[in-house]
């Protein structure tokens, strides 16, 4: 398994991963489709875009959106339905965390909802902890905020 970064030539896996994958639990929202026609902002503002290979295909991917220079948002972490239970995206949550440390971030957060209980637990067992419960307001399928500090 190769896990690349920034890579233009996987950003539409990247978005079709994180559609299929909003679509399979929720819906699609304007915010959602507002990337879509605009993948490459996440780099032009200084985020990164992971995208984890299995051969030539892209399973996994996620994101760190850049808040501040000490602060990033986890995102659009996504695994192909058909390679999930493979442990991809333990290590592309990894690799985003590590990231995170090497630019010299002191938190990042996430948003997610309650009802993702396999999701939830992956990022408790990484080191987040939850800092609010209750609507988010960017995200109509957001219910919960969790953080991390890095050391």
């Amino acid at each position: 398994m190769k896990i690349h970064e920034n890579n233009p030539d996987h950003y539409p896996a990247f978005i079709a991963l994180n559609q299929d994958w909003i679509q399979e639990y929720f819906e699609l929202e304007a915010i959602d489709l507002e990337l879509a026609r605009d993948h490459s902002s996440i780099v032009r503002n200084g985020g990164y875009i992971f995208t984890l290979c299995e051969g030539d295909e892209v399973v996994a991917a996620c994101a760190l959106f850049k808040d501040s220079d000490t602060e990033y948002e986890l995102a659009r972490m996504a695994t192909k339905k058909s390679a999930r239970g493979k442990g991809y995206g333990r290590q592309i949550l990894d690799r985003a965390l590590e990231k995170g440390r090497e630019i010299g971030a002191k938190k990042i957060h996430l948003v997610s909802n309650t009802s993702l209980i396999p999701a939830l637990h992956l990022y408790e067992e990484v080191g987040f902890k939850t800092t609010h419960i209750g609507q988010d307001p960017n995200y109509k399928r957001a219910d919960i905020r969790m953080e991390m500090e890095l050391g």
